[in-house]
């Protein structure tokens, strides 16, 4: 048992498949590169005598990224779209809701404004709220679009996924900014007209588990889970 716990820490097997996956490229869930990252990993298990390592496909909303932008006078400002925002173009005014507590949006009157909240929350708040938290409080409060702006510092705007399990796209179009840019839009522009664009393909799509078996043959099982899809802007 020593022995096998010791090759375990000092094995570089993890690390290799890791080099293998990043370098088939985007692995967006649905994607060829998703494909082919779950045929390496089946590969790798078969390799290292996993019994029964095989796909399983299954159907999945299909999102393909194209351009996207948040323009404020003559301005065109860096932005990404969050995956399975829909597609299309949104104006409003901008209203920076600074952390998107659920109280910020119980106070602010957002119908037909575009909602720009950070991806933090303060240090004194209870719990974390996660990004569509915040996105379907927008949507409810009836935003024309939504603008998620980075808390850390580096001109990286932050990604993650709208949707839900019933309706996979989101209601209304959602980006990603950095933290400088958000800043830049939230002293420039709050309280004026800025309009929200996103280009992205929705299309079907199929996605693979991949399943193996290792070590003896029992009545109970450990079940270890991973994923090997990645955001395509990684």
């Amino acid at each position: 048992m020593n022995e096998w716990i010791g090759d375990t820490f000092t094995s570089d097997a993890g690390w290799t498949h890791l080099e293998r996956l990043v370098d088939i490229g985007n692995r967006m869930a649905g994607s060829d590169g998703e494909r082919r990252a779950a045929e390496a990993t089946r590969d790798a298990l078969a390799e290292v005598g996993a019994r029964d390592a095989r796909l399983e496909s299954f159907a999945v909303q299909g999102w393909t990224r194209g351009s996207a932008t948040v323009r404020a006078d003559d301005t065109a400002q860096d932005a990404i779209a969050l995956p399975r925002s829909p597609s299309g173009d949104a104006s409003g005014e901008l209203v920076d809701l600074g952390y998107g507590l659920p109280e910020d949006f119980e106070q602010a009157d957002l119908e037909g404004a575009v909602v720009m909240v950070a991806s933090n929350v303060p240090e004194y708040y209870d719990r974390f709220i996660h990004r569509r938290e915040k996105y379907y409080y927008a949507v409810e409060a009836g935003a024309a679009a939504f603008v998620f702006r980075n808390h850390v510092e580096g001109c990286l705007p932050p990604t993650g996924s709208l949707g839900t399990e019933a309706s996979p796209i989101g209601e209304i179009p959602g980006v990603g900014v950095s933290k400088e840019v958000g800043s830049r839009l939230g002293r420039r522009w709050d309280g004026e007209p800025v309009t929200v664009s996103v280009d992205a393909e929705v299309h079907d799509a199929t996605s693979h588990n991949v399943h193996a078996d290792l070590g003896p043959d029992t009545e109970e099982a450990v079940l270890l889970t991973s994923h090997v899809d990645a955001h395509d802007i990684a």
